[in-house]
This record gives C-alpha cells, structure tokens and sequence, in this order.
C-alpha cells in the first residue's frame, strides 16, 4: 500500500509498504519479494503460518508519471509455484497552466511608421508537459 494518495511534482517520493502474510498452514521458506517499479528484490527466509512481514520501498515520481496522472505499482511474491500480486495506482494532481508576457523591444518611438518590435515569451508554469502551443 501507498502511503500518499496523490502526487503533484517531479521529486515526489511514494512510500510504499509491502505487506506478506502466511494464510496457509506451512511455514514457507525463502519467499521472493519484488516491486519492478521500485527496484526491491528481497528474499523472506521463514515465514510461519498466519505470520505477516512488511517491507518497506520508495518511488520517486518522474514527468512522465505526471503527464500519465497517474503511478501503477505491482508487487509480488514467489513462494515454489505459487505466485500473488497486489497493484495499486497513485494518482497525480496534473495543473496545466502557461503564463505569457510580451515586452516592446524599443523603449520609446518618435513618428508614425515607426516599427516596434516585441518579445513574447510564453512559460509552463503548470506541472504538465504541454504540446502544440499556438500563439496568435
């Protein structure tokens, strides 16, 4: 499980806890914990019936997670043949937002006819990657 429910920036850590129990009635041996999204790979020696084990991880988000909305985290553990799998989906808080301003180049002008030229600078501001941007 997740610790944050949302997410809204590049260097976000997702906390996660990932939780193995034993619901059978053996004591399973070398119980192979993985998280791709996170990088964990770790092996549970024992674990007795009815026994639980959290593991602790951490992700943290990129741009393409907030472009996406959302991070999708599965985990899983590997015990013989047996194989389970929880997944969980963080979502981002997405802003899309620009700022525009346009600057005279020349401070002042003396006739008419005079040719003025100007600076427009347009910004994301917002914590989405923007595309096709027109500026009329």
């Amino acid at each position: 499980t997740a610790t944050e429910s949302t997410f809204a920036a590049v260097g976000d850590v997702l906390n996660y806890t990932i939780v193995v129990t034993n619901t059978g009635n053996v004591t399973l041996s070398n119980v192979a914990v993985s998280d791709p999204l996170t990088g964990l790979n770790v092996s549970i020696p024992s674990l007795a019936p009815g026994a639980v084990e959290s593991i602790p991880t951490s992700y943290t988000v990129t741009q393409s997670d907030i472009d996406a909305g959302k991070v999708d985290n599965t985990a899983s553990a590997v015990v013989g043949a047996v194989n389970v799998s929880a997944s969980e989906s963080v979502t981002a808080t997405q802003n899309p937002e620009l700022s525009i301003t346009k600057t005279a180049t020349e401070s002042n002008f003396a006739a008419v006819g005079d040719v003025l030229n100007y600076t427009i600078v347009v910004t994301n501001t917002g914590n989405v990657t923007l595309s096709n941007i027109a500026v009329s």
